[in-house]
């Protein structure tokens, strides 16, 4: 499952999000009193908890592995 992973990725055509906006955010929330449970970060964020919101948890699970095969 790791190698599907890190082959979906490097076969993304669209890159990913700046190691800046990451490591901002996990700055955030290391000096936060009171961090998130979760944070949406970088490109795609957005979309994806909607993808999972429209379609449930079982079928973007299925969507999500299918991309790592």
């Amino acid at each position: 499952m790791v190698n599907g992973y890190i082959k979906a990725m490097e076969n993304n055509p669209a890159p990913g999000s700046k190691p800046e906006v990451i490591s901002r955010t996990v700055l955030k929330i290391i000096n936060a009193r009171n961090p998130k449970t979760r944070y949406l970060v970088g490109r795609g964020g957005k979309l994806l908890v909607g993808i999972r919101r429209i379609f449930g948890d079982k079928a973007f699970d299925t969507m999500m592995l299918a991309s790592m095969r």
